[in-house]
């Protein structure tokens, strides 16, 4: 009898865990695809570059903020509230150029994106760039 009751336990902790596993695997495949970012072009004063969206995305937001190295990567919630972070409206396959002004020459900076679509962001992606 005792080996029915532990079989038993064992049987509803292992359909627990297999649901917990189905609802994250489920939230990471609602999650967009993080943006594609190459560098275009340096100068002194502005860097430019380009941003790619995955297939398959009817519509979002891009955010993207541009800002010195060593200021350190903020989270999605400070980059969305941050007056200086860039938002645009993106569907998926979009290919486009940015602009981003800068204040010194000979310095790098970093550029920070991540997309939103259906109330979940992807994860962040960095680019790199130092002006001349």
């Amino acid at each position: 009898m005792k080996q029915i009751h532990y079989f038993l336990l064992v049987l509803v902790i292992f359909a627990f865990s297999c649901k917990e596993e189905e609802a994250v695997r489920k939230e990471d495949s609602q999650k967009p695809a993080k943006p594609e970012l190459s560098t275009r072009g340096t100068a002194n004063n502005s860097f430019s570059f380009t941003y790619t969206i995955a297939q398959g995305l009817e519509e979002g937001t891009l955010y993207y903020l541009g800002q010195k190295e060593s200021e350190g990567q903020p989270s999605v919630e400070a980059m969305k509230a941050n007056a200086f972070t860039v938002s645009v409206a993106v569907k998926g396959g979009a290919f486009n150029k940015a602009n981003v002004p800068v204040t010194a020459a000979k310095t790098t900076y970093v550029i920070y994106a991540f997309v939103e679509a259906g109330g979940a962001a992807s994860d962040m992606t960095t680019l790199k760039v130092t002006t001349e």
